[in-house]
């Protein structure tokens, strides 16, 4: 697993029911998302580009530090604790080709 890119990660997410898993088909539906080596800043650029909201944002921030955790330390599960990964006090449920 310490290979897998973001985009891999988010893959294997793609069937979360969860906002994690809305932002990951979002992402895999995307023709125009970044491809080749990423990073937080680089995706968040290109949220901000397409005019994402900052809950969107936040969500990217969030699902970054996920990934980035699970390569450090894959064998440790991580509980949400944001709102945001819960799904909770958002204001509105992100939408699948709503942001990208």
């Amino acid at each position: 697993m310490a290979n897998l890119s973001f985009r891999g990660w988010l893959r294997l997410r793609r069937t979360d029911h969860d906002p994690i898993g809305v932002l990951a088909r979002t992402v895999l539906a995307d023709r125009d998302w970044p491809r080749g080596p990423g990073s937080f800043e680089r995706y968040r650029a290109y949220f901000i580009e397409a005019g994402a909201r900052d809950v969107e944002i936040e969500l990217l921030r969030q699902a970054w530090h996920l990934y980035a955790y699970g390569m450090a330390a894959p064998q440790r599960a991580v509980e949400p604790r944001s709102p945001v990964l819960r799904g909770e006090g958002t204001g509105a449920p992100i939408q699948s080709g709503v942001i990208l």
